[in-house]
């Protein structure tokens, strides 16, 4: 009996050591030892990071929480629930340390919103012209435009809502303040319409059409009287500007 029991402990050892030398022969012909075939567990198991977590934190500004995610295989272009990604939110809540520490870890600076927004133009939305200066840094396409809902860039964005930072920052990089958005504002007929005088003059030295027309026909200087815009129709006729 004894003799029986003695066989079948050295069966069952037997066994165990040839499960042991085809898993090793698996991870060998992998390519990977034994610390990397561990490691590569490790990283599998961190795609299930929690993403909403992830962009919320992003956009409160919670850069210990974000770095100690990234540094845990965070997928920083990961999309939440709402398709944001964290530069999304980032950006939107104007977290510039976060935008900086995101970019650095290779977020992707020309990513679309669910809408088709650009980051950089939403950038410009808020108004923040460091992190402008960051995504151009990125080598973001500095006049790519919004698909949503009027296909605006940056610079005609910030000289709509009088940002002269973030307007002086993309004309100082070189943004085409020529495009026009898809209902025919250039940046000209933008700042015009918003009355920003500053913005106007800029434009003005640099040569930007006075006679360009939006889509219904309307020039700078007919928004201008439009709008009882005086001190602008009198800037725009000093600058040659007729009907």
């Amino acid at each position: 009996m004894f003799a029986q029991f003695k066989s079948l402990q050295v069966a069952a050892a037997a066994v165990r050591l040839a499960f042991a030398f085809v898993l090793f022969a698996a991870v060998a012909a992998s390519g990977c030892d034994a610390d990397s075939y561990g490691e590569s567990e490790a990283a599998s198991a961190a795609t299930g990071f929690d993403v909403e977590n992830f962009v919320e934190a992003a956009g409160e500004g919670e850069y210990d929480t974000v770095f100690t995610m990234i540094r845990n295989g965070a997928d920083v272009n990961a999309r939440n629930s709402k398709g944001q990604t964290a530069l999304m939110r980032a950006v939107y809540e104007r977290q510039e340390d976060i935008v900086r520490l995101l970019l650095t870890h290779k977020a992707d600076p020309e990513i679309r919103t669910p809408a088709g927004n650009s980051v950089l133009v939403n950038a410009a939305r808020v108004g923040d012209h460091g992190i402008v200066g960051l995504l151009l840094d990125a080598g973001v396409d500095i006049n790519e435009q919004d698909a949503d809902p009027a296909g605006v860039t940056a610079i005609n964005v910030a000289a709509y809502r009088e940002n002269v930072q973030v307007f002086n920052l993309l004309m100082e990089r070189g943004a085409d303040y020529s495009i026009p958005s898809a209902t025919g504002f250039t940046p000209l007929l933008s700042a015009v319409k918003s009355g920003n005088l500053a913005i106007t003059r800029k434009l003005l030295a640099k040569g930007a059409d006075l006679e360009h027309k939006t889509a219904s026909g309307q020039t700078a200087l007919s928004i201008a009287r439009q709008n009882n815009q005086q001190a602008m129709v009198n800037l725009l006729e000093r600058a040659g500007a007729r009907e």
